[in-house]
């Protein structure tokens, strides 16, 4: 499965497309600064952006790579930790069951998989339980070493969007930026 993982990290990287990582960050090995362990737990979200310096490696144990959480750190990810791999913009990718946190389970809809905490399971028998909101591009799911299953309600190729060029991208973020005048000193 290890080797399923990095080919696909790999594939999107060779596509210029953001890898979308979910990683287990309590599982045994992950090392990423304590207070995002705390914070994120179970779901922690890493994007593998081919924009930025990420000093990535990966090896047969897992990924290190140099992430910033308000400076940079040096992270190891366990290739056990991580049970989700898809493309951030289009959340397709692959779901890695035998690596998910038993903190969650996988129930499949019309829309597709989601992801279901077990912390919001309903105790009682009147309760419904709560449900993520399934990506309007639902997630493919690889169930062990499997063939991918893609949801019948998934967007054919020619459906989707056009995806943005990376001048259009770089448009977008720049416009969200604002220049702040620190005044006379």
């Amino acid at each position: 499965m290890e080797a399923l993982i990095k080919q696909l990290i790999e594939t999107l990287h060779q596509a210029n497309k953001c890898p979308r990582l979910m990683v287990d960050a309590t599982a045994e090995g992950v090392d990423v600064p304590s207070w995002v362990q705390a914070q994120w737990a179970h779901a922690m979200p890493i994007d593998l952006d081919p924009e930025y310096p990420l000093d990535l490696e990966m090896d047969d144990k897992g990924i290190h790579c140099q992430l910033s959480f308000g400076g940079p750190y040096q992270c190891f990810l366990p290739w056990t930790s991580i049970y989700v791999v898809q493309d951030r913009a289009t959340h397709m990718g692959m779901l890695i069951e035998r690596n998910l946190p038993s903190k969650f389970d996988v129930e499949q809809t019309e829309n597709g998989p989601v992801l279901i905490s077990n912390d919001r399971r309903s105790r009682s028998a009147g309760e419904v339980a709560e449900v993520s909101t399934p990506p309007s591009n639902p997630l493919q799911v690889v169930v062990a070493d499997g063939p991918p299953v893609a949801s019948e309600d998934a967007p054919s190729e020619q459906e989707r969007a056009p995806e943005k060029s990376r001048d259009e991208e770089a448009q977008e973020r720049r416009a969200a930026f604002r220049v702040i005048d620190g005044g006379d000193s």
